[in-house]
């Protein structure tokens, strides 16, 4: 099945939930010159008539890894190197606390817009909880039209039986889904894989293995709840089997993650070093196949996971600038 959502088509009728996936919460706002024209038609409740060449794919740098510098050094890095905008961390030990949102969150997204870089995702922390800082990061997000969040992982416990875990992580998914309705803000899982870093012990993640994910958000059918999909840890979990569960579970992906990796035998047995983007062990002609397959259009955030440089050393922005046109010459955007 192709994704409607993303169809680079005009006058076309597509379903609803497709389109706020794909694009955003557009659908949801009031249906004017949103994306600078005239764009949306209503035409009833499940439907809508889409009248506008759908936007090519927008590119985020992950703040992690420049978070020493001022916002407005960020956007300026960001802008030099081609990217549309920022992924900001939101949460315990991010660029921002959550107790923090509603002042310092405005602050950074001014300063970050005014140098012409957008925020329009940012990863966060929420998911279990159902506190004050979870109502203060949605409304001040839906002030500030930021239209995605990545949502904390969750794990698999020992104490539990499978179908247990399950239920568990259906439940925290499905009351997530309801206060992303109520703000029409959409969240993103992150497939993560078992591998955490040489050495280190992991609690089994639910949604290393992506049928998991896809068997909850079929169920739950929000438009505002998804998966964004991270090729380099599918490619660590199912270097051949991804594809298959991708072309399952596309009509549920709201972003993308992008970052690469390689296999050696370490000491503490196997490691997945990261490396630069196209040089690796992910296919990326086979990822891009499959994202032009099925026309997303979505957020994609870069994680720079191998050294790119520190703030005593400078960036290679060289490095950088070259990992980001390589995935856009392969993805035709």
């Amino acid at each position: 099945m192709s994704n409607p959502g993303a169809l680079n088509k005009n006058n076309i009728i597509i379903p609803r939930r497709y389109f706020i996936r794909q694009l955003g919460v557009i659908a949801a706002l009031p249906l004017t010159d949103k994306l600078g024209k005239a764009v949306v038609e209503e035409i009833g409740d499940d439907n809508i008539s889409l009248g506008y060449t759908v936007p090519q794919m927008s590119y985020h740098i992950f703040s992690k890894h420049i978070n020493w510098m001022s916002f407005k050094e960020m956007a300026q890095l960001a802008k030099r190197i081609g990217f549309d905008g920022i992924d900001l961390t939101v949460r315990k030990g991010g660029l921002i606390e959550p107790e923090h949102v509603k002042t310092n969150l405005p602050i950074a997204v001014e300063t970050i817009r005014k140098e012409g870089i957008d925020v329009k995702c940012l990863s966060t922390d929420l998911g279990e909880q159902d506190d004050q800082h979870t109502s203060d990061m949605l409304s001040t997000m839906k002030d500030l039209e930021i239209t995605h969040f990545r949502m904390k992982n969750f794990h698999y416990h020992a104490e539990e039986t499978y179908k247990q875990s399950q239920k568990r992580v259906f439940e925290n998914f499905k009351k997530l889904a309801k206060r992303n309705e109520k703000y029409k803000i959409i969240g993103s899982y992150q497939n993560h894989s078992n591998y955490n870093g040489p050495g280190v012990a992991v609690q089994p993640y639910f949604g290393a293995n992506l049928l998991d994910v896809y068997l909850i958000l079929s169920e739950i059918e929000s438009p505002y709840l998804g998966m964004q999909f991270d090729i380099d840890h599918a490619t660590v979990e199912g270097a051949y089997s991804w594809k298959w569960a991708f072309d399952l579970i596309h009509p549920y992906l709201t972003s993308l993650h992008i970052k690469d990796h390689t296999f050696i035998k370490g000491v503490n047995g196997l490691e997945c070093p990261q490396v630069p983007i196209g040089t690796g062990l992910v296919d990326y002609e086979g990822f891009a196949d499959s994202v032009k397959k099925f026309q997303l259009k979505v957020p994609v955030t870069f994680y720079y996971g191998y050294d790119i440089g520190n703030k005593e050393l400078g960036l290679d922005e060289a490095a950088m600038f070259r990992d980001l046109n390589f995935l856009k010459s392969i993805l035709g955007a």
